[in-house]
């Protein structure tokens, strides 16, 4: 016999009270939708009165009518029915912050071609040109409206019994009708935004700027597009449905879902149907999640308290005027104590004492006509919680009044004689005023939304990518199991990408932002990670996701300066992502089949070779740079320094002289990525330029872009003298006046440049090992 969540006792409830109460959950045609953890066969389930939308793993998503709820729980081998708890939607300069751009104009040159970035959200706006190609066709291979009730012509996407598909071929058809609307929109807008910054192309022009402006981590990624009605079943069903359309097209696929959601969910440990539905969708090569770790950082909606064996602690939280929702809130605790737990009014008249394991049901009214408040109890793993509810009296909510403003309190008494940690999470919401706890009780920490806390994620914080500071919305960690979270964090403040023109949300700058606006969120911060994951796949698409996020997490620098403790830690995760250090990690696909032949997998220095190589993506000094392998080189370099005027195109040349080397990815990786620090360096500080001038550092440059040397990278001396010498001083300087980032590298990097001079690539990784 399963356990029934308290969201789905609590629409039981009411129902019984007034059969005519309307759904408060996510429903399908008055069925509340619920995810079922079962053992056993399928059939069981639909027997009992589910109707089966689609399995994930040992989940069954679909919706029951409420009558079948207890029924269903009856079965034998089913462990818990969880209602669908709702979720809410939670470049130009970010993207280069990140150093993506440098992924895709440099020597990787990857771009996220034959990889599929999935978006789970608000929808996108089709005709935006950041998602058309050159041709003004659609990039966007198929777009799942769950919102939209098939008309004629219509049909769900197979398998699937709820929504609209449209491939692209409608979509195109809707691009060259002259038409200027489609029936699929986003209203909002989240998604759209979502969608530029991780596959955005830039070829629409607009806020000012000429077209090539805001371009995405990713911008020549194939789309997959799933407008959610933003509820677990329906955002899982979302994601098995992007990796379903790329498994047929042959490619791999990332899935980005900025959303979440604090109470209602479990006890954000990833026990929950919700968590454990998604980890089952990334156990393939080519597939991985990434998920926005919350906005709930600073927003006073989650406290914490280790409660003592017999004692009793009270939390205080503020319910706003103008309240006029019913406001939910959970309380999670460790399986070995016991509570109860009394909830008081700003009146100071305490509704009833509630015991750990009593029934769903009304408290007693504090005084005639007051709020209506209900609670009831669950269990989940070796964790117990209770689930409060509030809503204004009866009276009130005839006339739209609010829920009692002011102090309210929870007092929870330990009755089991121990130690129990307590977590309070408060539902937070985009359309009615919320609680917030007071200041002595408000706890950032644990507040990572639900599924950000899932195991097969990738969750990310967010930092403001202008001064390197943390976002003070950025929800924290860790799990309340002491899991590390989030993963790592990437741009959220000031994020400009692409505006849907069909939002009913109008902004006040709206005159002058015709096809871009910068939004905030860890929202904005997901999609720049899905987008690198998307250019690791390119790179090698039989990763797993595990290898993928290895990659990703090894990449994580400090923020310059240094503003956070020691890295990783719960706010940060392992620091600011770094594109070209996640990707320059990762050998391609013929590179690491290879090495792993050759070395049985180890990628030494530099990355993950193979199948199970180390994956150290920050590069190093080890004798597994470059592994020996080599590519034909084939083609004519011109001479002459004009041919090589522009830098992207010296860029080019040289990735074809040396792209079949590892190591040239990682030098050039370190040179992209300190550039804009050693230039600086160089233009402003006196002894720097002399060390540099004395290295004869821009007659290297010309000799290195003009050199007809199909594998020296450095001659071994140079204007008359040895070569590494010289460049050792100059490392010197740099060290002594260079950002902790940069002095870290020259650290850890110095003996593989000081063996370049007369060494060819081999040469040097031999040296270097």
């Amino acid at each position: 016999m399963g356990t029934i969540d308290p969201r789905l006792q609590r629409q039981l409830y009411l129902r019984l009270a007034d059969p005519d109460a309307p759904m408060e959950i996510p429903a399908e045609a008055g069925r509340p939708k619920v995810l079922v953890r079962f053992s056993g066969d399928v059939t069981d389930l639909e027997r009992a009165g589910l109707r089966v939308e689609t399995v994930v793993g040992d989940i069954a998503l679909g919706d029951v009518d409420i009558s079948d709820v207890q029924r269903l729980s009856d079965v034998d081998h089913v462990s818990a029915v969880e209602a669908a708890q709702r979720t809410r939607p939670l470049i130009h300069d970010s993207v280069p912050a990140i150093h993506a751009d440098v992924v895709r104009t440099g020597p990787l040159a990857l771009a996220g071609t034959g990889v599929v970035a999935g978006v789970v959200d608000t929808g996108i706006d089709v005709f935006h040109h950041a998602f058309r190609n050159a041709d003004g066709s659609t990039r966007i291979l198929s777009l799942w409206d769950q919102t939209l009730t098939a008309q004629a012509g219509e049909a769900p996407p197979a398998g699937f019994t709820f929504g609209v598909e449209f491939p692209a071929a409608a979509i195109n058809a809707a691009l060259t009708s002259g038409a200027s609307t489609f029936r699929s929109q986003d209203t909002i807008g989240h998604g759209t935004h979502v969608a530029g910054i991780t596959a955005g192309n830039g070829s629409q022009s607009g806020d000012c700027h000429a077209s090539q402006y805001y371009i995405g981590v990713a911008p020549e990624a194939d789309l997959v597009v799933v407008k959610t009605k933003f509820d677990s079943v329906s955002d899982i069903a979302g994601a098995k449905y992007v990796f379903g359309v790329a498994s047929a097209a042959s490619k791999p696929a990332v899935v980005n879902f900025s959303l979440g959601a604090e109470a209602g969910n479990g006890p954000h440990d990833g026990t929950s149907a919700f968590e454990t539905g998604l980890d089952a969708l990334v156990g393939t090569a080519g597939t991985a999640i990434v998920v926005s770790a919350g906005n709930d950082g600073g927003n006073g909606t989650h406290a914490y308290a280790s409660v003592p064996a017999n004692a009793s602690k009270t939390f205080s939280f503020v319910v706003p005027g103008s309240d006029k929702q019913t406001d939910f809130i959970d309380v999670w605790y460790s399986g070995g104590g016991q509570f109860n737990l009394t909830l008081t009014a700003p009146s100071a008249v305490a509704y009833s004492k509630v015991s750990a394991g009593a029934a769903y049901g009304a408290l007693t009214f504090g005084a005639a006509g007051g709020d209506v408040v209900h609670a009831g109890t669950s269990v989940s793993g070796a964790r117990q919680s209770f689930s409060l509810d509030i809503s204004p009296s009866v009276a009130a909510a005839a006339v739209g009044g609010n829920i009692t403003a002011g102090k309210w309190t929870i007092t929870l008494q330990e009755v089991a004689g121990s130690v129990a940690d307590v977590d309070i999470w408060i539902a937070t919401s985009h359309t009615d005023p919320f609680p917030a706890f007071v200041a002595g009780d408000s706890d950032a920490t644990r507040t990572i939304t639900v599924p950000g806390t899932a195991n097969n994620v990738i969750c990310i914080g967010a930092y403001d990518w202008r001064d390197n500071t943390l976002a003070s919305f950025s929800s924290r960690g860790p799990r309340v199991d002491g899991v590390a979270k989030p993963d790592i964090c990437a741009p959220g403040v000031a994020i400009y990408s692409a505006k849907s023109q069909e939002r009913s949300t109008w902004y006040c700058c709206d005159c002058c932002l015709d096809f871009f606006i910068d939004l905030d969120g860890t929202s904005m911060a997901a999609p720049h990670i899905t987008g690198v994951a998307v250019l690791i796949f390119e790179r090698n698409k039989s990763l797993t996701f595990d290898q993928v996020r290895a990659h990703i997490v090894a990449s994580g620098q400090a923020p310059d300066p240094i503003t956070a403790p020691t890295l990783p830690n719960n706010n940060w995760g392992s620091g600011e992502v770094n594109a070209l250090i996640a990707c320059a990690g990762v050998p391609p696909a013929a590179a690491a089949a290879a090495a792993g032949a050759a070395a049985g997998g180890s990628g030494g220095a530099g990355g993950s070779g193979g199948a199970g190589g180390s994956a150290d993506a920050r590069g190093g000094g080890g004798a597994g740079i470059g592994g020996g392998v080599s590519f034909e080189l084939t083609g004519s370099f011109p001479a002459s320094p004009a041919a090589y005027a522009d830098a992207a195109a010296r860029l080019r040349v040289l990735e074809r002289r040396f792209g079949g080397y590892q190591l040239w990815h990682d030098l050039a990786g370190l040179v992209s990525m300190h550039y804009d620090e050693v230039a600086r360096l160089t233009n402003s500080n006196m002894r720097v330029a002399a060390m540099w001038h004395r290295l004869g550092g821009i007659r290297l440059l010309i000799w290195l872009f003009t050199s007809a040397s199909p594998e020296l990278v450095l001659p071994g001396s140079f204007g008359g003298r040895p070569l590494a010498p010289a460049l050792g001083r100059w490392l010197d300087m740099l060290d002594r006046y260079g950002s902790p980032r940069l002095r870290a590298d020259i650290a850890r990097h110095r003996p593989l440049v000081l063996s370049l001079p007369g060494a060819g690539l081999t040469g040097a990784s031999s040296a270097a090992g």
